[in-house]
C-alpha cells in the first residue's frame, strides 16, 4: 500500500525487499495515482497495480 505513486520506484523498491525476505509481492495499491509512468513501471516488474483514484479522476490533470 503507497499513498501516491509518482515514478513507482519507491513502491518497486518495498516490494523488492519484501520478495528478498521472502514475502510473495503479487500486487500495489495506492490511493492516488499521478499518472506519470508509475504505472508502467509496476505493471512491468509483473504486479498488479490498483489505484483508489488517478490524477485525472480528481480533476488535478486531464485525462490523455
Amino acid at each position: 500500500m503507497e499513498d501516491v505513486v509518482t515514478s513507482g520506484g519507491a513502491a518497486l523498491m518495498a516490494a523488492e525487499k519484501l520478495r528478498a525476505a521472502g514475502l510473495e509481492v503479487g500486487a500495489l495499491i495506492c490511493v492516488v495515482d499521478r499518472e506519470e509512468g508509475g504505472r508502467d513501471q509496476i505493471e512491468a516488474a509483473g504486479l498488479v497495480f490498483d489505484p483508489l483514484f488517478t490524477a485525472a479522476s480528481l480533476g488535478i490533470k486531464r485525462p490523455g
